[in-house]
């Protein structure tokens, strides 16, 4: 049969026939000639099953569930094709032979006439197939980010679908990959890394730094520091550490929104991840995007041996920080490993303590907050720029009251919530923007 053969001739692709939906295609492709009428009920159902699992995570669905399937695995493997793609001026020579051929395999398999497929499994008996359905949206491409890249490999994807020569529009293809590069670093601009996987999420916090009130001079020194990054330049680790509530995780999360487009991504990687960060590093220095790791509330308590993985790695390891990774980490805490009053008391006869060389201790403790090249101090705004916060979040929400009453009210919850932050000021306005609706429409 065509289609199987069309299978088994992929090289480039060759990775697609290992995956679900390939072995239990190819399965069910030998039974159709010839196999029990069991086995051959099992095994189409087992590859609709297949099929629909693949799709329900695809923003948006062009062709029929199995073409869809096919151009989005197209679009988003990492393969030596579109490694080369993503980082090389021009594709080798070999390389597009062997991809060209690849993609006329592959348009084989899209135009599979499942309606003959299906009347030799069922006669005429199937009332419903799914490879009748054409071009259902699985899910609102506005709600996925990144929205420019889904939105953009959605028209490729039409575009495929209207060709009759995939090889036309190897050149999109290409510059497809060139643009937004490959596999999960595409897909994604914001991970979790806990040391065992690396988790893309498709709907991180939607903070932006437009939305950030106050702390201007500290977050224009960060984002001058990031846009220098992702350009190329030299730019320094960096601390934000100070009060809490004064907004120095939203600043690091709201980047990746203005920088992506240029290929920055934020890796949030939690303390338990700290103990292979190496090897999550040499993954990313193979990669042409620049990489934030990002350590939010970053602290150790004396018996935690962590921050040495991170010291080394900030600097005076044998690996060197690769040039396209930065480490931003925020903490409450400038000194970021906890100390006792017993580090800092030199009377070494008078201290419960068998550390002989105590200050060597301290001095250990002490050098990894002055690793990060950039330390930046949040403290809590006073009483008038609190206020100030207020009213721009109110304004923002669309919340119209005298302006006295509005600062009377702040300064209540304030009082009851024993803080006063940035995080504060949009906890009351929640609260106020809440209860302001919840009273016009009850009324």
């Amino acid at each position: 049969m065509e289609s199987m053969l069309a299978i088994n001739k992929l090289t480039i692709f060759n990775e697609l026939k290992g995956q679900s939906c390939f072995k239990k295609l190819g399965r069910l492709l030998q039974l159709v000639k010839g196999g029990p009428e069991i086995k051959k009920n099992q095994a189409y159902y087992s590859f609709v099953n297949a099929l629909l699992e693949e799709n329900a995570y695809i923003t948006y669905s062009v062709g029929s569930p199995w073409q869809n399937y096919i151009l989005e695995k197209i679009l988003t493997s990492d393969n030596l094709f579109t490694r080369q793609g993503e980082t090389q001026a021009e594709i080798s020579p070999i390389i597009e032979m062997a991809v060209r051929e690849d993609l006329r395999q592959l348009e084989i398999l899209y135009h599979i006439d499942w309606a003959d497929i299906e009347k030799q499994l069922f006669g005429n008996s199937l009332d419903h197939s799914i490879f009748n359905f054409q071009n259902t949206p699985v899910s609102e491409a506005s709600t996925i980010f990144p929205e420019k890249y889904h939105e953009e490999k959605r028209m490729l994807k039409e575009l495929m679908n209207k060709n009759q020569d995939w090889n036309n529009l190897l050149p999109d293809i290409i510059g497809f990959f060139k643009k937004w590069g490959t596999g999960e670093f595409a897909q994604y601009w914001v991970f979790k890394y806990n040391g065992d996987c690396l988790e893309g999420i498709d709907k991180p916090d939607p903070i932006r730094l437009q939305q950030l009130v106050g702390w201007n001079v500290q977050r224009s020194q960060i984002v001058d520091n990031t846009r220098q990054f992702v350009k190329g330049y030299t730019a320094n680790n960096i601390l934000l550490y100070g009060d809490r509530g004064t907004g120095k995780s939203s600043t690091v999360k709201g980047l990746v929104y203005d920088f992506g487009e240029m290929g920055l991504r934020l890796i949030d990687v939690s303390l338990k991840g700290l103990v292979k960060l190496p090897y999550l590093l040499r993954k990313l220095s193979e990669k042409p995007q620049r990489f934030i790791i990002f350590i939010d509330d970053l602290s150790f308590e004396e018996y935690e041996t962590q921050y040495k993985e991170l010291k080394a790695v900030l600097e005076g390891g044998v690996e060197v920080q690769p040039s396209n990774v930065l480490i931003y980490a925020t903490s409450n805490r400038r000194h970021l490993v906890k100390e006792k009053f017993a580090d800092k008391d030199m009377n070494f006869y008078f201290v419960d303590n068998d550390e002989v060389r105590m200050q060597d201790s301290l001095q250990e403790k002490l050098s990894l907050s002055d690793r990060f090249g950039m330390t930046i101090y949040f403290t809590s705004p006073a009483q008038r720029e609190y206020l100030e916060i207020v009213r721009t979040l109110a304004r923002e929400r669309g919340i119209k009251m005298e302006e006295k009453m509005l600062d009377r009210m702040a300064l209540q919850w304030e009082l009851m919530q024993n803080s006063r932050s940035g995080r504060t000021a949009k906890q009351f306005i929640d609260h106020l923007a809440g209860r302001l609706a919840m009273e016009q429409r009850e009324f």
